[in-house]
């Protein structure tokens, strides 16, 4: 199934993308995919460590290629949820994935 918006405005909430930062210092690859697989299946994950802590950038798909909303979906729910949600004592970051273009 397709999905096609109703209104132009909603062209913006549709991302398969997501990006993780602040997460707690002993995150690591498997607590990340533990935490994020709640909301879908993950296509790709990549965790990295930086002077700021962990972070990761996780992409939903779905088993089924004809399947355009899961993906989208599960996206938005995991940025819904955890977005602000404290762990460990941290705040995490989710939001949709921006490239370096779409940040300026």
């Amino acid at each position: 199934m397709k999905y096609t918006p109703k209104d132009k405005r909603e062209f913006r909430r549709v991302f398969n993308n997501i990006y993780a930062k602040n997460l707690p210092d002993d995150f690591d690859e498997v607590k990340a995919r533990e935490l994020f697989s709640q909301y879908g299946p993950i296509g790709m994950l990549k965790f990295a460590k930086n002077e700021m802590g962990p972070y990761c950038m996780i992409a939903y798909f779905s088993e089924d290629k004809e399947d355009r909303v899961s993906g989208p979906a599960a996206a938005l729910k995991a940025c819904d949820d955890l977005n602000g949600k404290e762990i460990d004592g941290k705040k995490i970051y989710v939001k949709p994935f921006l490239t370096t273009e779409a940040r300026k």
